[in-house]
């Protein structure tokens, strides 16, 4: 049982000689072209995490119609979302949930993102009018929650740094050391949390509340 699902379970029970006939046939099974051009399809959907900045940095022309207040014509409006600031601490809420417009139903977004946990570099989304700095645009990962599951019906796990640069995994009341690679390309993460990188030391020596 599965958040209050029931689920059937069927075992199949075959004889030698058909159970030898099955390995035999799925040892010479040779898949269509189109399963493996949508497993390749698939591989392209991943997307990194630059792949989704650019997305959300790029001009968006909105409907309807203003009157430029300049030139007194009618003009399409646009807007495009920069940053002028540097927070000390970003944190990245990935899209994980979609409305379908038929069904109107909200599906998970299952897309694989690549998310770099050393170095990502913010700079490239500073609006032109903002100061330029050097090293303060780069950022490095120190924790991140992780769902499963559907909108309904889920599960969450997080694993966060320490201060000492361990990595930790937390889920429910199990916990252990964890690899941050493992989230490079994963379905996974669903909010990241980011140092930025001048900041490091600062953001240390902050004592733990009990």
């Amino acid at each position: 049982m599965f958040c209050g699902r029931k689920s059937l379970v069927l075992t199949v029970v075959w004889d030698d000689d058909v159970a030898t006939e099955v390995r035999a046939r799925q040892s010479a099974h040779v898949q269509h072209p189109s399963v493996l051009e949508k497993a390749e399809s698939s591989r392209e959907s991943e997307k990194s995490l630059e792949d989704c900045f650019k997305i959300w940095n790029a001009e968006e022309e909105l409907a309807g119609v203003q009157i430029c207040q300049r030139c007194k014509s009618e003009v399409r409006p646009r807007k495009r979302l920069q940053l002028y600031r540097l927070p000390r601490i970003l944190i990245v809420h990935l899209k994980r949930f979609k409305r379908d417009t038929e069904t109107f139903r909200w599906n998970r977004v299952s897309t694989p993102i690549r998310i770099p946990t050393k170095g990502f570099d913010l700079k490239a989304y500073l609006a032109e009018s903002a100061s330029r700095v050097s090293d303060a645009g780069l950022y490095d990962l120190f924790a991140a929650a992780n769902h499963y599951g559907g909108l309904n019906c889920g599960h969450y796990t997080s694993v966060a740094q320490t201060i000492s640069g361990e990595w930790l995994y937390f889920d429910d009341a199990v916990t252990g050391k964890a690899n941050p690679e493992d989230l490079t390309s994963s379905a996974a993460p669903y909010v990241l949390f980011y140092r930025r990188r001048n900041d490091t030391d600062e953001i240390s020596s902050i004592p733990a509340r009990g």
